[in-house]
């Protein structure tokens, strides 16, 4: 929770900052972000789709054999299969 604070603060900050500069830059920036919500949504409830589907099918044992600290460098190679086809998020940022 304390970093949802953080992030809040930071949000306010800036949006503050941008109001106060004007040119209509808080708006544009209001904008500009719900447009990449817009782009990441299904990203985002594909992923929490796969995780809770992941998380019923899959024991919690398996998932530290594979995935937890004694895994060792087996789990750093199997995090990275699994992350490696995932498509970047900042591919249309200069859009």
């Amino acid at each position: 929770m304390p970093m949802l604070k953080v992030v809040t603060f930071i949000m306010v900050a800036l949006a503050a900052v941008a109001w106060f500069r004007g040119h209509g830059q808080c708006l544009e920036g209001l904008r500009l972000a719900g447009k990449k919500l817009l782009e990441v949504l299904p990203l985002l409830l594909a992923g929490f789709v796969v995780a809770g589907m992941m998380k019923v099918l899959l024991p919690g044992e398996l998932v530290v054999r594979w995935l937890g600290a004694g895994a060792g460098m087996k789990g750093v190679w199997l995090g990275c299969l699994a992350g490696g086809p995932c498509p970047p998020l900042s591919e249309s940022t200069a859009g």
